[in-house]
């Protein structure tokens, strides 16, 4: 089984899916990513469907850890990618 562990979650680690509006009288509130387009995008880049729920951070150091082989996109300015210690292209 392929599985991440948060390490370290950085500013405010979230899951975020697309917004769900018109169920705020359930209690499902419309939210979504701080930016919808770039996470579609993102998805798309990977194969995924568009609507595939990603990890979204305010910043800080995201650690994770995975055990076994994945496919990573990350969007943003401001941040450095190190995979096991070493720095990666962006």
């Amino acid at each position: 089984t392929m599985g991440l562990t948060i390490l370290h979650p950085g500013l405010a680690l979230s899951v975020q899916a697309p917004a769900r509006s018109g169920h705020a009288r359930i209690g499902v509130p419309g939210a979504g990513p701080m930016d919808p387009v770039a996470m579609a995008a993102l998805n798309a880049l990977l194969g995924n469907p568009v609507d595939t729920p990603a990890l979204e951070f305010a910043g800080g150091t995201l650690r994770v850890h995975v055990d076994a082989p994945l496919t990573l996109a990350a969007l943003g300015d401001g941040y450095a990618l190190d995979v096991d210690g070493h720095a990666a292209d962006l």
